[in-house]
């Protein structure tokens, strides 16, 4: 009579067997920890393809019941199904990431075509190409919203927001050029101007420990017109002494900035500052090479698409 612990044929550290399937190598089989009747716990091996097929079979025979029980163990699992879609997003990547992407383009589309009434184009401009378009806030406050609704991939998630309140008034379609001055002109007509009077128009400066009163509207005057000339100067070093976009040659100053040409300028600003802390750290360092002048337009669709329209057109 043989022993119930025979001896195996094979190493059962690097292969375990399946009734189905026969052996295995140990990385087609998932492991389990289980309890046995007496209350001891110990592993388990089940066959990876055996259990799809199963869960396969199941779904087959009834989608609704097994989507419905895979939602009920998402929801008493939320840490587990967090990390398998992660694991399973970095293990099939090349996959997913096209598939993503599309569908995040379809629904951006979706949106700008709706506020747009037809094909999506600038309100104030008539630009056409999409990778230069946005959704604006006609009365302001879209980066408050945005950073409201998460504050990462805000642009993803605000087109979601709109989907799912059934596309609501006040928002228009503009280009990034034209979002820009829209927000210059915002603050020029006098809408979220701050007012001077009596109570704030003076702050006291300590110099060699005596006070000394300074005009604090005054002040912020002459510090805008020196940040707008540092940022000129940096635009004539890197373009000419009519700036102009190194893409689409557009003069327009105001919605000219300081493109990273190797990329990772997001990443280099959080080290040096945004805006004018950037223009400063610019000139203090000489003037270092890899950068570029560009609109608004064509820099925001080299860095989310790695390519511009405009060259496109021109080959």
């Amino acid at each position: 009579m043989g022993s119930k612990f025979a001896k195996l044929d094979y190493d059962s550290d690097h292969f375990r067997k399946c009734k189905k399937h026969g052996v295995l190598p140990i990385e087609f089989f998932y492991e389990f920890n289980q309890k046995t009747r007496h209350g001891k716990s110990g592993k388990v091996f089940r066959c990876k393809e055996c259990i799809k097929k199963k869960r396969t079979d199941q779904y087959e025979a009834d989608p609704k019941a097994s989507k419905d029980a895979t939602g009920i163990w998402k929801a008493r699992n939320r840490e587990r199904s967090r990390e398998i879609t992660t694991a399973s997003y970095h293990k099939n990547k090349d996959k997913y990431l096209p598939r993503y992407r599309e569908k995040r383009l379809e629904r951006r589309l979706l949106v700008l075509r709706h506020y747009a009434g037809g094909e999506p184009q600038c309100s104030l401009c008539l630009e056409q190409n999409h990778e230069f378009l946005v959704l604006d806030h006609i009365e302001g406050g879209g980066t408050a919203h945005r950073k409201e609704l998460g504050s990462s991939r805000k642009g993803e998630k605000f087109y979601k927001w709109v989907i799912s309140q059934n596309y609501p008034p006040g928002l228009r379609v503009l280009c990034h050029n034209c979002n820009l001055k829209e927000h210059f002109r915002y603050n020029r007509e006098g809408f979220s101007v701050k007012v001077w009077d009596d109570s704030n128009s003076y702050k006291t400066r300590i110099i060699d420990g005596k006070e000394y009163p300074v005009n604090r509207q005054l002040s912020a005057e002459a510090s805008k017109k020196y940040k707008v000339a540092i940022k000129l100067e940096c635009l004539i070093h890197y373009s000419s002494i009519i700036p102009s976009c190194a893409c689409c040659h557009l003069e327009d100053v105001e919605t000219l900035s300081i493109d990273h040409i190797d990329g990772g300028g997001r990443k280099h600003r959080e080290e040096t500052g945004f805006g004018n802390q950037f223009y400063q750290w610019l000139r203090k360092n000489d003037f270092p090479e890899g950068y570029r002048v560009l609109c608004l337009n064509c820099n925001f669709s080299y860095g989310a698409y790695k390519r511009c329209p405009h060259q496109e057109k021109s080959k």
